[in-house]
């Protein structure tokens, strides 16, 4: 989904912190001194020492004067955005058990999300919205002709910003901007992710229709059969009953008016 080349410390933060991840460095050990490590990882200290600052604001590890530097329990310390490294550090049995609260989490916020939307947007929202949703239809087609989901999925992503935006809520928006970068991550590693359903822009069709018509509730029930209807077919593909029968209980609960 990008075209970024990293440059040398952004190639030093992600080996540190998969290492990290992975469980290669151990919570409360301390990392090799600095001179070991920047002979290891092939850079200078100076440049060793600006990932280490990266890896220290991600809080997976910890410098102090004369203790050096270590490293801390990341389930303790860490934040969302570590999600698509861990995922990357994770074995595939590990990332087929992840993807379901990855999954859960897309339903809660944009369920929340498109309710606060049919409360608070503007026509010029809404024009935005249409303007979106006209460019998702676009690559949908396109995904379902040749079977390339990245131009799909980054226009749906966009939709669903879109829809946070429109809840002029900075909590909303920054939360959901924040997802988008966390399954942006996931997708590069799992194409599969995305999927489309026989009915997919009718459901988007009626999302947006009831943001307009400033129906909260109508809004809820719509987006959350739109995300339960793509779920449901993943996990359907990675053969999850478990996460198969708890969307089902989630759908029922969330789509009753």
């Amino acid at each position: 989904m990008s075209s970024h080349k990293p440059t040398l410390p952004e190639t030093i933060i992600d080996t540190l912190r998969l290492e990290i991840l992975r469980g290669d460095h151990k919570p409360g050990r301390r990392l090799p001194p600095e001179r070991e490590l920047s002979v290891t990882l092939g850079t200078n200290r100076n440049t060793l020492r600006e990932g280490l600052r990266a890896l220290q604001s991600q809080g997976l590890v910890q410098a102090r004067q004369g203790a050096g530097i270590t490293v801390l329990d990341f389930l303790t310390h860490g934040e969302i955005t570590l999600l698509p490294h861990y995922f990357r550090a994770l074995t595939t049995q590990g990332q087929a058990r992840m993807l379901p609260d990855v999954l859960r989490l897309r339903r809660t916020l944009s369920r929340q999300a498109a309710e606060l939307a049919a409360r608070r947007a503007t026509p010029e929202d809404i024009e935005i919205l249409g303007h979106q949703l006209k460019l998702v239809k676009a690559a949908r087609h396109e995904f379902t002709a040749r079977g390339d989901s990245e131009v799909f999925a980054l226009a749906e992503l966009e939709l669903y910003r879109r829809v946070a935006a429109a809840t002029h809520s900075i909590a909303d928006r920054w939360l959901m901007n924040t997802l988008d970068r966390v399954v942006r991550g996931i997708f590069q590693i799992s194409q599969g992710i995305w999927v489309t359903v026989d009915d997919h822009m009718e459901l988007w069709d009626r999302v947006i229709d009831r943001i307009a018509a400033g129906d909260p509730a109508g809004a809820r029930v719509a987006i959350t059969r739109l995300a339960g209807a793509t779920d449901q077919v993943v996990f359907t593909f990675l053969e999850q009953p478990e996460a198969l029968a708890e969307l089902e209980d989630e759908l029922a609960r969330a789509t009753q008016i």
